[in-house]
This record gives C-alpha cells, sequence and structure tokens, in this order.
C-alpha cells in the first residue's frame, strides 16, 4: 500500500501550479500509475481525509484519522528569527502546524489494517507535513512503514533574510522531522544534498540516506527554434516575485536603459510569476512606474500553453537569482533550445550543465552588457550556446522514477 500527501494540491488548487506543486503533481501520477493500491490524504480544516481511485485503494470509504481542530491555534511562543533558529526540538513544536492539544488520532483497527496490507511507503513530497508531529509519530508507529521526505532546499536556514520570519524556525522543525522519521531522503541537486548533509552534522541528528535525482522536464512542444533576429527582442524573467529572485537587479537595469538609450532600442522584459513577500519595492515600481511599463511587463497569471510559445520566441530566459535549490525554469527553457543568463550559483551550474551564461546575482554593469549583446548581437554569445545547447539532455520523470524504484527496493 502507498501513501501520498496532497494537502498542498487542495490548498493551492485555484493557483498555477509552482515548482514544488509540479514535483507532487509528477510523483502523484507515477503513483497512479504503479501496481500497488495508492491512497491519496489531504489535510483540511476539519481533519484528514482520503481521495481514492475506485478498485485501487484498501482503504477507500474508510476514515483514516481524524484532527479536532481547536478554536485557537497554539501559539507561537518564539519571537524572532534569533529565537527560533537557537530553539531546541520540543520548542520548535510549537510551530507545529496541527493543534498540539488535540493531537492526530487513528484507530488501532485501521493501523492494523495498514500493516495486514504488507509493507507500505509514504511520500511526503511537499514541505507542509513536516510541521505536523503527531501525524509524523503515528505514521513512525506503524510496521513496515517505510517514509520518504523530499527535501526541495535549505534556504530558511542558510539565507533566513529571504523568507518569512517564522520560516526559519519551521524549517529547522522540517529538518529534525526528516532525519526523526524518514527512512529515505530525496534531494534535487548536489547542492541541497551538500546543505542539508552540512545541518545534519550541525544538529548531530542521525544519519538517513539521501539520494539526488534531479527534477523531470514536463512534456512540452518541442517545435523547430524559429529566428526571431528581425523581431524587437525581448527576455523572459519566471518565478514568483521573492527577495531571493532578485528582481531588483533587472527592474535597475531596465530603469537605466531608459535614462541612456533611444526607447526603440530597449529590449522588453516580460516577469512572469505571482507576486510574493517582502517584494513591495519591486511590485510599486512594476505597477507604479509609467516609463518602465513601456519596457516592463508583469504577468501574474499566465498558463503553460500560453508560456511555452512566449519563452521559446524570447532571446533569453534571465535567471538572477541569489540563492536556489535546484534551477527547474532553466531547464525547462534549455531543454526549448532557448539561451539563458543566470547567476553563476551551484544549482544552476548544475543544473543549466554550465551550458548557459553565468553571471555575478551582484554585478548589474555585466547583465546589463549580456542583455543588450543578447538583444542586439544575437550572432555573438547566443549562438554559440544555441550550438552547445544542441548537447544539453534534460533530466526526465521517467529517469528519475527508474532510479528511485531501484533505490526503494533496497530500503
Amino acid at each position: 500500500m502507498i501513501f501520498i500527501d496532497t494537502t498542498r494540491l487542495h490548498k493551492r488548487k485555484h493557483q498555477n501550479p509552482s515548482g514544488i506543486d509540479r514535483v507532487i503533481i509528477a510523483y502523484q501520477n507515477w503513483l497512479k500509475n504503479s501496481k500497488k493500491p495508492l491512497v491519496e490524504l489531504k489535510y483540511d480544516f476539519y481533519g484528514v481525509s482520503i481521495d481514492s481511485e475506485p478498485n485501487r485503494s484498501l482503504l477507500q470509504k474508510v476514515n483514516l484519522a481524524t484532527l479536532q481542530i481547536g478554536a485557537k491555534r497554539a501559539a507561537l511562543k518564539l519571537k524572532s528569527s534569533s529565537d527560533l533558529y537557537k530553539a531546541k526540538y520540543e520548542e520548535l513544536k510549537s510551530l507545529d502546524l496541527s493543534v498540539n492539544s488535540n493531537r492526530f488520532q487513528a484507530s488501532p483497527k485501521l493501523t492494523q489494517k495498514i500493516e495486514n496490507s504488507g509493507q507500505s511507503a509514504y511520500f511526503g513530497i511537499g514541505h507542509d507535513i513536516l510541521l505536523r508531529n503527531s501525524y509524523l509519530e503515528w505514521l513512525s508507529k506503524i510496521n513496515g512503514m517505510k517514509k520518504v521526505f523530499f527535501i526541495h532546499d535549505t534556504i530558511p536556514l542558510d539565507y533566513p533574510e529571504f523568507c518569512r520570519e517564522e520560516e526559519r524556525g519551521r524549517h529547522k522543525l522540517r529538518i529534525f522531522n526528516a532525519h526523526i522519521h524518514g527512512d529515505l531522503l530525496i534531494v534535487n541537486s548536489q547542492y541541497t544534498a551538500d546543505r542539508l548533509e552540512y545541518w545534519r552534522n550541525f544538529w548531530s541528528l542521525k544519519e538517513v540516506p539521501i539520494h539526488i535525482l534531479h527534477i523531470g522536464v514536463e512534456q512540452c512542444s518541442k517545435e523547430p527554434y524559429e529566428d526571431e533576429s528581425t523581431a524587437h527582442p525581448y527576455f523572459v524573467m519566471l518565478g514568483t516575485i521573492e527577495p531571493r529572485k532578485n528582481h531588483l537587479l533587472l527592474i535597475n537595469i531596465w530603469l537605466l536603459m531608459l535614462e541612456t538609450m533611444p526607447l526603440d532600442q530597449i529590449p522588453k522584459l516580460l516577469i512572469i510569476g505571482r507576486i510574493g513577500w517582502k517584494v513591495e519595492e519591486v511590485e510599486q515600481t512594476l505597477k507604479t512606474h509609467s516609463a518602465l511599463q513601456k519596457v516592463v511587463e508583469l504577468k501574474e497569471n499566465i498558463t503553460d500553453e500560453e508560456l511555452w510559445p512566449i519563452i521559446k520566441k524570447s532571446r533569453a530566459l534571465l535567471f538572477p537569482s541569489f540563492v536556489e535549490g535546484w534551477g527547474m525554469p532553466l531547464v525547462e527553457a534549455l531543454s526549448l533550445q532557448v539561451p539563458a543568463i543566470c547567476s553563476d550559483i551551484p544549482a544552476l551550474k548544475e543544473a543549466g550543465q554550465e551550458m548557459a551564461e553565468y553571471c555575478s546575482p551582484m554585478n548589474g554593469e555585466v547583465w546589463k552588457e549580456k542583455i543588450l549583446e543578447f538583444a542586439h548581437h544575437p550572432e555573438k554569445s547566443r549562438a554559440k550556446q544555441l550550438l552547445r545547447l544542441e548537447k544539453f539532455k534534460a533530466p526526465t520523470w521517467e529517469g528519475h522514477f527508474k532510479k528511485l524504484e531501484a533505490i526503494i527496493e533496497q530500503l
């Protein structure tokens, strides 16, 4: 019997899927095609419920468990990021997303039914489930239950200044729980594996097998490359607008172009992504600066069907992030034979197989030079990158899950 938590997908069902959402969906589809009975779990305000397919789940229409939600959630006693960082494990449990006074309950009969079904596996692909302590404790008590968790990054620990105030403490709790309750940890890159191992050693946590499985590229149209050299050039930046993505670098470059160049010589920039957190300055500038709006356009809601043609006709994907756990937009662009200019950070070098143009995320002048060269002289660096991209081999979900199946067999 196989379990997968799909809470995140249900919570975000009215939004375009993010990078983590896409990974969960890929795992969901893979597990649905497996030969073992599949049970999908999701949390809502009233507790835990099952999404099951007819003739597949041994627990179809069985109430898996009940988590009573009280009128008041557990109070957050730890005030600052530094407090959260220094907190002990028992103190971090106050960040538990479930209510401590109403712990997760599951009937002995249900637990027995799961154990009698033979060896079972639980897949927690989103980070949210690692904040539900009583639920994880119940899973760990089920004989034969192997727990697999996906750790997408350690950014809230490494760069708390880029995240919400409470995220450093929450991510510490996630990492603790992954090592306390997990039987196998999956990461998306060598960089994430290295940072995860650093924090495991720092906190003297038990060793849990870590496997690097690169995220697969989704299937999309791969029409022959169209030469857009005679059209007005434009660039694309893709992803949630948040501090670590470094949107300000590009905004300042385009503001400088407006001051120093004729309007018809300035390439356009399409910023595609929803507004996140700690980006008031970026949001204000994009939505109120009338001159900038002539050359920079914000698109907050766009479907994949609309996205791929836009990317394919651009001069390049721009990816100036300060830090990433992987680089899904980069891999997707390169797999479409679309060049990229991106930060010279470990994860993006790994994801892009060092085939893109790499610049320091701190050096705006170099970025400006590269952007204008790609815009007005595409026969130079851009053409060379296109030749390199003929050898680019994007990771596939088929390869990802083939490796994972072999790993799970050894558990």
